[in-house]
């Protein structure tokens, strides 16, 4: 009976410290502590190893002292238990661009795009990717249809945005011979104050006002 009581108690002290370790660890992030953060909350996941609060607070530990490649690992884990975590999938695409790894980016912001049709970072990911020429997935063609869905979504929430990708879009399709629409797009836009950066485009804009 003795010997039940004390394992008893062990187990709960177990529980109780590696709670006690992750309170203190978010605790730590909140103050920006974050190498003390770190510390406590990977002494915490040695036991609750799927614990997806305490992962996402260690990948922004990380990123917090621009350690990149870290944050990622701990992205990397907590979408193997839930594949459509949307902070860790928005935030290690954002890295994987940054890293020159465009696939896996892109791959990440159509993953957005699949599990959370209605924010728009996904659609303006996948869209920026594949309409930049320095991208490895430069498709411009392709990319059209992920800027129109992010046109759509920024005219409910952000307006100066919603100008910005309609220029965008604008010269997209100028660049892809559909000129009709380019020139509809791009004189909304120009008229309200948007640059445009290309002197053939800025041309023709003139003649036609």
């Amino acid at each position: 009976m003795k010997k039940l009581l004390l394992i008893f108690i062990l187990i709960i002290n177990s529980c109780a410290s590696y709670q006690s370790s992750f309170t203190k660890g978010k605790t730590e992030f909140e103050s920006k502590n974050y190498s003390k953060a770190i510390v406590l909350l990977e002494k915490h996941i040695q036991k609750k190893t799927n614990d997806i609060e305490s992962l996402f607070l260690l990948a922004r530990s990380y990123r917090k002292l621009n350690n990149f490649k870290k944050e990622n690992i701990y992205y990397s884990k907590i979408l193997e238990i839930e594949p459509d975590n949307y902070g860790s999938l928005i935030n290690s695409a954002l890295n994987d661009r940054r890293d020159g790894k465009h696939d896996q980016s892109l791959k990440k912001y159509l993953s957005v795009t699949k599990y959370y049709p209605k924010k728009v970072e996904g659609w303006i990911g996948a869209y920026s990717l594949l309409s930049n020429s320095k991208s490895k997935n430069y498709n411009l063609k392709e990319s059209i249809p992920y800027g129109e869905k992010a046109l759509e979504l920024y005219n409910e929430t952000n307006p100066k945005l919603y100008k910005q990708i309609k220029s965008n879009l604008g010269i997209s399709y100028f660049l892809t011979g559909q000129k009709e629409l380019a020139y509809q797009y791009l004189l909304e836009t120009y008229n309200s104050g948007i640059r445009i950066n290309r002197k053939d485009i800025l041309k023709d804009l003139e003649i036609i006002k």
